[in-house]
């Protein structure tokens, strides 16, 4: 095993894979397309009025939601 490999960053995730990522967003749920996410989004704003938005992560290369207006990779 290379010496360095614990430096390497997260590989991305295979859609329907187990994966391991940075732990931000370990704890985030994971949908594999935008549509997904957005349908939930939808749903939740009917339900309880709660806005939120789609975005692509840059760790695991799924979508998440947030209740941020503004997000940005750091």
């Amino acid at each position: 095993m290379n010496k360095y490999a614990h430096l390497a960053p997260p590989k991305p995730a295979e859609p329907g894979a187990g994966y391991s990522v940075a732990f931000g967003c370990k704890r985030k749920v994971r949908y594999s397309t935008e549509r997904k996410a957005l349908r939930v989004a939808d749903r939740r704003f009917r339900k309880a009025g709660v806005e939120l938005r789609v975005y692509s992560c840059p760790m695991c290369q799924g979508f998440h939601l947030s209740k941020k207006k503004d997000w940005r990779p750091r």
